[in-house]
């Protein structure tokens, strides 16, 4: 309910001093959200779930697909975007080309 994906039942939540309910898109701007493990689903590709989450957070379809592909090559994930999570490390996919400075 914080990240804005669920809408309390009752009450009030802020984030950043942000009513997640009145301005989400501010409260989304103050928060990030990384999924791990169970929060990725490792039958679909990094692709797949990068457009899911982009989904979830009210993202179009084409804008969660350009979304999705814009952060694989801004970090260098291209070549891991048709691959499942299943096999991937804690913090990056084997075999990527992206190696940190």
């Amino acid at each position: 309910m914080p990240a804005t994906l669920t809408r309390p039942d009752s009450g009030t939540a802020r984030v950043g001093g942000c009513d997640v309910v009145a301005d989400p898109r501010r409260a989304r701007r103050r928060i990030g959200l990384a999924g791990q493990h169970a929060a990725v689903d490792e039958v679909l590709t990094a692709r797949q779930n990068l457009v899911m989450f982009g989904r979830l957070f009210h993202l179009d379809a084409r804008t969660a697909r350009r979304r999705a592909d814009e952060l694989l090559d801004a970090f260098g994930l291209t070549e891991a975007a048709d691959r499942a999570p299943r096999g991937f490390s804690g913090g990056m996919p084997a075999g990527s080309t992206w190696r940190p400075a």
